[in-house]
């Protein structure tokens, strides 16, 4: 149930196709943080960008917000305009922090491009063989979405766990961005649609890692990648032998692969099958487990029970 106190905004994009806006954060820090909105191609030299960025808010606390302005940067850059935040709040499942975006680009009467979304800034990063959320390491704990374990997302934020859940739609990544439940969105290659789903999913906070399970991720390397976006590369029995992709920010592997002690120069997330049946308590504690019984041989970024 989505809090009156903090409504969220409708997180779709209202751009006109004349410029395709993108939003972003830069450099993050306790003290500060930009906000940056690119497009696919410089605006006209007579555009006018007009916008704020207002909050924060969490369903967890009572907030002030303020309103920070957009600035623009230069009339021939592909990031025409930027706000930056002071002592910003970020998201994270402890405390899922939002702010809402409203800007616009005008040419005289003609509005070239427009958003009105949410926006979360979730430093959530890649250091080597870790992932650090917010300046500290951060290892995903928790289970995959099954027919049967559909509780309400209440009892996942309450259970402190992780959701595996394949192609996410808006409804779920709204609810968990709002709860604070960190979401790993597995995604077919779907051709032309990929790009689109990786646009959509960049948008929220909650989905901090997109695993791509199509068995040939060429084209990939054609597509443009969403800036606070990380990839995941899934390795599979059959795909024992595969090499490990330059774009894949994070390996997604069998707990019981031969190759998981070898894969050390990034972060790695192990899977288990569990009871599918069981509640996502039991399945929280079944990461747990599987993260002690590894812990004499590697030690990883994330356990995930299927």
């Amino acid at each position: 149930m989505l809090s009156p106190r903090t409504p969220l905004p409708p997180n779709l994009p209202t751009s006109e196709p004349v410029v395709q806006l993108e939003l972003f954060y830069g450099q993050a820090s306790s003290h500060q943080a930009s906000v940056g909105v690119a497009t696919d191609q410089p605006a006209p030299e007579q555009a006018v960008w007009q916008g704020t960025v207002y909050g924060p808010f969490c369903e967890y606390a009572q907030t002030l917000p303020a309103r920070v302005e957009f600035r623009p940067t230069t009339p021939d850059s592909l990031v025409p305009c930027e706000a930056v935040l002071p002592d910003p709040c970020f998201w994270t499942p402890e405390s899922p922090y939002w702010y809402e975006v409203k800007l616009q680009a005008r040419q005289g009467d003609r509005v070239l491009g427009a958003c009105h979304r949410t926006f979360g800034i979730r430093p959530l990063t890649r250091q080597g063989r870790h992932l650090m959320l917010a300046g500290r390491r951060h290892v995903f704990r928790g289970a995959r979405r099954t027919e049967a374990r559909r509780e309400p997302l209440a009892a996942w934020r309450e259970a402190g766990s992780t959701m595996l859940c394949d192609q996410p739609d808006d409804t779920l990544c709204q609810q968990a961005s709002q709860l604070g439940i960190m979401l790993l969105a597995q995604v077919p290659d779907a051709g032309d649609e990929l790009q689109q789903t990786l646009w959509r999913l960049s948008r929220w906070p909650a989905v901090g890692l997109v695993i791509l399970t199509a068995p040939n991720l060429t084209e990939l390397n054609r597509l443009q990648r969403p800036r606070n976006l990380l990839l995941g590369q899934p390795l599979t029995p059959s795909s024992s032998d595969e090499p490990l992709a330059g774009w894949a920010d994070v390996i997604v592997c069998p707990a019981d692969s031969s190759r998981l002690p070898a894969l050390t120069d990034r972060p790695v997330i192990a899977c288990w099958p569990g009871d599918t049946a069981a509640t996502v308590v039991a399945a929280r504690r079944e990461s747990d487990r599987l993260q002690r019984d590894l812990a004499a041989t590697v030690d990883l970024a994330g356990y995930i029970v299927l």
